[in-house]
């Protein structure tokens, strides 16, 4: 396989991070459900870029069994967001601070919720206030990888969009 390919991978992943991310923003006010399982999504993608840029094993669940072929055809099993920040931390040498990995963590737990459970924030007729709380929650400003934040990535995302 080829190298360009791996790169092209990586750069569809992070564009789909940032799609993601922009439907998220635009769900917030009336669909704040979807904004939130839209917003982790777009997190758990960037992680699973920036791993992609140290290598594409660093993705696949079990790194022992990766496979090329099946990576790139999307039959792969991938870490979860949890294995992803742990890699990110302890193979990348990434600076993820125990703070952000707890919002990340908190966030996760939301969008669980929603996808698979219940969560109050994405009833009918939610309580105002319990769903402010979780989108102040998943907007406050986060460092993702250094520089990059929430608000950084916004910021990209306008200008890529304009």
């Amino acid at each position: 396989m080829s190298r360009e390919r791996i790169e092209q991978a990586a750069e569809q992943i992070a564009q789909s991070a940032f799609d993601f991310l922009e439907r998220s923003v635009g769900e917030i006010e009336n669909h704040p459900k979807y904004s939130v399982i839209h917003f982790a999504t777009a997190v758990e993608l960037l992680f699973k870029a920036k791993l992609m840029s140290e290598h594409w094993s660093l993705v696949v669940e079990k790194s022992s069994e990766a496979d090329i072929i099946r990576f790139l055809d999307g039959t792969s099993r991938t870490v979860s967001p949890r294995e992803a920040v742990r890699r990110l931390k302890k193979v990348c040498g990434q600076n993820i601070s125990n703070e952000a990995e707890e919002q990340f963590s908190r966030l996760a737990a939301h969008r669980n919720r929603m996808v698979h459970f219940f969560h109050e924030a994405g009833a009918d007729g939610a309580d105002p206030a319990t769903v402010q709380e979780v989108v102040r929650e998943q907007w406050q400003e986060r460092p993702i990888f250094g520089p990059m934040s929430c608000s950084n990535a916004l910021g990209r995302l306008s200008r890529t969009t304009d």
